[in-house]
């Protein structure tokens, strides 16, 4: 069984196709990188995979089904932007999204504190979000993406606000554990050889979306 399967997948939204017709398999292990400008249908793609979009034509399968319903417990979607209440600390946050796919509390807290020392934010878990800065909440977010364990994982655009070359490795090194027995599908608006050489351990490939944008 394929983790992620798509079939001659057209996706868009409002009747507007943006990209495809894109098919592919990914097994455990893998981690597909989609890259390419803004407004070419990366993130069109990732909601479709993720099953919050519907696709205009083909099929998409998770876990050899449909993205819905128990399937949703094995994805987690971090999309490019998050908005949380400021008064909330990371710790917070962690639990919110523990509780919300009802797993249990000392494995997550576990993979939340190696997380923080692997992002160099371990000092920062009892400190509230609207107090660290932009690229730190995003350091949090992927914490939490680290810290839920789920099977199939989806990330836009991970290194929003973020310095690249100071996390590329530790992207990297959260991935590799990610996928041991999953899949990740990620996006990114550029591409160069830091980037790829620090990502050259993991089982990867490249997916260039300008290649299947219908809106360029």
């Amino acid at each position: 069984m394929k983790l992620i399967e798509a079939v001659d997948l057209v996706c868009g939204y409002q009747g507007i196709n943006v990209c495809g017709p894109i098919s592919l398999e990914l097994d455990r292990g893998h981690v597909l990188v989609v890259h390419g400008p803004n407004g070419i249908g990366k993130t069109t793609f990732l909601r479709t995979l993720s099953g919050f979009l519907k696709p205009i034509e083909g099929e998409v399968f998770i876990l050899g089904s449909e993205p819905k319903g128990s399937v949703l417990r094995e994805i987690f979607y971090l999309p490019e932007q998050v908005d949380v209440p400021g008064p909330l600390t990371v710790r917070d946050l962690v639990e919110i999204y523990r509780v919300l796919y009802r797993l249990p509390k000392e494995e997550v807290l576990e993979r939340a504190e190696r997380a923080s020392r692997i992002l160099s934010i371990d000092k920062l878990m009892s400190v509230r979000l609207d107090r660290i800065s932009q690229g730190q909440r995003r350091r949090a977010q992927l914490l939490v993406a680290y810290a839920m364990g789920r099977r199939i994982n989806f990330i836009d655009d991970p290194l929003t606000a973020i310095d690249a070359g100071l996390l590329e490795g530790s992207l990297a090194s959260l991935l590799m554990d990610l996928v041991l027995d999953g899949a990740a599908v990620l996006t990114f608006r550029d591409l160069n050889e830091a980037m790829k050489k620090a990502f050259a351990d993991l089982n990867i490939s490249y997916l260039d979306m300008k290649k299947y944008s219908l809106t360029v």
